[in-house]
């Protein structure tokens, strides 16, 4: 049997400040309101491995645009921190040092 990588593994890492809702996705209605007061919200640091970090060519002018962790990425790391079942609706994402 092949053993799978963990996507959330290795060094070095970047980190990123995301704010989320906990929910729990066995109460189909827990998630889906949309009106999420400030008490709800959850901000935190999660470190992500810089291979999620990646260029992307834009234009034909050699520029180019930085893509981070997949949103698939980004609710793993929730579960696995909130380690109770529950996920997270994602509101914002911000790099480190961004304001916002």
């Amino acid at each position: 049997m092949a053993h799978e990588e963990d996507p959330l593994a290795g060094t070095p890492t970047r980190s990123l400040w995301i704010t989320y809702v906990p929910y729990d996705p066995s109460e189909p209605d827990d998630h889906e309101t949309g009106d999420h007061t400030e008490s709800e919200q959850i901000r935190e640091r999660f470190d992500f491995p810089e291979k999620l970090f990646e260029q992307i060519p834009i234009g034909t002018e050699g520029k180019t645009t930085e893509a981070g962790p997949s949103i698939g990425h980004m609710k793993l790391a929730i579960r696995r921190r909130l380690g109770d079942g529950r996920e997270g609706t994602i509101l914002n994402v911000r790099g480190e040092g961004e304001d916002g």
